[in-house]
C-alpha cells in the first residue's frame, strides 16, 4: 500500500517537472526565434472592415534586452517588449498581441480585429 503511494507521488512530481520544463522550453524557443532575425511587416489586415493595408517599408527587430526597434520608412522607434511565459502573447509598449503563428520564417500578431503578418529576415 505504501509502495503505491510512493509511486503516485513520484508520478505527480515527474508530471509537474516535465510540464514546467516544456513550458520553459517553448518560451526559450519562441524568444530565440523572435530575437534571431528581423521581421519585415508584409501585410496588415483589418478584419472588421475586411481590408488589407499597404504599410510601406516596416521592420521589427526584437532585441535580447527586451528593446524593440521599429524601423518605419527609415525612421527608428524604440519600444519595450515582453514575451509572456506561455509564449502565446507578446506585449509591445502597452498593447498585448496574441501570437497566432510563429516559426523561423513567419510571424503573425493579432490585436482585436487587426492582424499583422511578418516575414523573417536574417
Amino acid at each position: 500500500m505504501i509502495y503505491r503511494s510512493y509511486i503516485k507521488i513520484l508520478i505527480f512530481i515527474i508530471i509537474i517537472f516535465f510540464g514546467s520544463c516544456t513550458e520553459k522550453s517553448k518560451y526559450n524557443s519562441s524568444k530565440k526565434i523572435l530575437t534571431s532575425r528581423s521581421w519585415k511587416l508584409n501585410t496588415f489586415v483589418n478584419y472588421h472592415e475586411n481590408t488589407l493595408y499597404d504599410i510601406g517599408k516596416t521592420v521589427y527587430d526584437f532585441r535580447d534586452d527586451d528593446v524593440l526597434l521599429r524601423i518605419i520608412n527609415n525612421d527608428t522607434l524604440y519600444s519595450k517588449w515582453i514575451l509572456f511565459d506561455d509564449s502565446e502573447y507578446l506585449r509591445i509598449d502597452q498593447n498585448t498581441y496574441k501570437i497566432t503563428h510563429l516559426n523561423k520564417k513567419t510571424l503573425s500578431l493579432r490585436y482585436g480585429e487587426f492582424e499583422m503578418f511578418f516575414i523573417g529576415n536574417k
